[in-house]
């Protein structure tokens, strides 16, 4: 059986626009044999995770996972790491969570949160994304980028809340419509906010950009080809490092101080990122080869053309699960990740494993369906409707006298409350009949 790996397409000249993504390209390229794997773009970001390998009815999400099964598949001959020392393999771990939680936020914050950026971000996700997800999922990545940035304190690359933020300070003051206008703050332009945001956060994004680059070009010295002492064969570390720093590199932005800042201070980590992509073969990667067959060819990666999107992954369930998806209780994927089974159990799923979810949407359809069927009910009669207090007889029923007792204080409820509070304390109840007639009316009633 032939693997698949499915990734986000193509974009900036790369096999794709993200960092994890391109680490299981890499890998894959490094350690599994040409014939044994294809690659397949997907667009189909709000449906299953990404990086996803597919083995049969298998399926493996996430970097780190697919490594733990190339591992346990091959017993160990598709395992990069399998000839570091355990020291280098602690320091494999260690570097790669450093990694993350250092390079993407950089990440973040040049190709989605910096708002002359994110255009050009927004303009290369889509081409790979189905209609509409083209235009529904940029601007949800980017919110998820805010928000794992927002301990930055760097919203002031974000140049569009800069200015909202200050003209409602400008206008939302106290008294404002008080005040001449020649007194007045005068409200911030594009060209100041830019003054006061990118610029003003040069030094922070200097600090960040040390904290995270400096230790990885420590870690590769000087004459290494990959980052521990084997050079026959790169790591797993090499794999994603590679992937952070192509694209930091590659894309060309409007304001690239992502990539300056690399080139001008850490000139060893651009000269080893652009030497495993020439050897990759990652420059020059366009959409359209994404939509192609090459398996067949050695001079470009094993794209195989996706199958078309099915029938019912129609528009309105698109839109439907996109805003599915922004709700807070959401938050497993509909395709699981799946444990590594026994290479002997012929790469079938064990027995005992769970059964799969059911998309989100057909349990929304089947919610809504099922009270749409209650309330039909309801209001056809077939279900009893609740007993309504307008039904109960009061005072005021028997006409001007009962009008007159309920004026005087006998209101049937509070009094049938008392009653039935002295009968359950044990207490003996009097009751009296009155006897009322007004005019030619009669009418008798008990009071307690």
């Amino acid at each position: 059986m032939v693997l698949e790996l499915h990734i986000l397409g193509p974009a900036f000249s790369l096999p794709s626009i993200d960092p994890e993504c391109l680490a299981a390209v890499a890998y894959c390229a490094h350690a599994v044999p040409r014939a044994q794997w294809v690659l397949m773009a997907s667009g189909e970001r709000l449906r299953k995770e990404l990086p996803a390998l597919r083995n049969e009815s298998i399926w493996i999400d996430g970097f780190g996972n697919i490594v733990d099964y190339l591992r346990e598949y091959s017993d160990g001959e598709w395992d990069l790491d399998g000839e570091l020392e355990a020291q280098e393999k602690a320091d494999c771990i260690a570097f790669s969570t450093f990694i993350r939680t250092h390079l993407s936020p950089l990440l973040d914050l040049s190709l989605y949160i910096s708002s002359h950026n994110y255009p050009t971000t927004r303009h290369a996700l889509s081409p790979l994304l189905p209609w509409p997800t083209q235009y529904l999922s940029p601007p949800t990545l980017r919110s998820a980028a805010k928000a794992r940035t927002s301990h930055l304190a760097l919203s002031a690359l974000d140049l569009d809340s800069l200015c909202d933020d200050q003209r409602n300070r400008a206008s939302a003051g106290p008294g404002s419509d008080q005040i001449p206008q020649s007194l007045r703050k005068p409200i911030p332009t594009v060209t100041s906010a830019l003054k006061q945001g990118e610029h003003a956060s040069r030094f922070r994004l200097e600090a960040l950009m040390e904290a995270a680059f400096a230790p990885l070009q420590q870690l590769l010295g000087d004459g290494k080809r990959f980052f521990f002492a084997a050079d026959s064969h790169p790591s797993a570390l090499d794999c994603l490092a590679l992937a952070y720093l192509a694209l930091a590199l590659i894309p060309e932005l409007p304001h690239p101080w992502l990539k300056q800042g690399l080139e001008r201070r850490y000139a060893g980590l651009c000269d080893y990122a652009r030497r495993e992509m020439e050897a990759l073969g990652w420059r020059d990667v366009a959409p359209e080869d994404a939509l192609r067959d090459t398996t067949g060819s050695k001079k470009t990666l094993p794209w195989q053309k996706p199958p078309p999107n099915p029938p019912l992954l129609s528009a309105g369930t698109i839109i439907f699960d996109h805003a599915l998806s922004s709700l807070p209780f959401r938050s497993t994927p509909i395709i699981p990740a799946a444990t590594a089974p026994d290479p002997a159990s012929d790469a079938h799923p064990a027995p005992n494993a769970p059964p799969p979810h059911f998309p989100p949407h057909i349990l929304s359809l089947t919610g809504a369906a099922v009270a749409a069927l209650g309330a039909s009910l309801l209001y056809s009669g077939l279900l009893p409707s609740p007993p309504s207090r307008a039904s109960k007889r009061n005072l005021s029923d028997l006409g001007e006298a009962g009008a007159m007792l309920a004026m005087a204080g006998f209101r049937e409820d509070v009094r049938e409350a008392q009653v039935e509070r002295a009968l359950d304390g044990g207490e003996k109840v009097g009751v009296v009949e009155v006897d009322v007639a007004v005019g030619d009316r009669r009418g008798r009633d008990r009071v307690a």
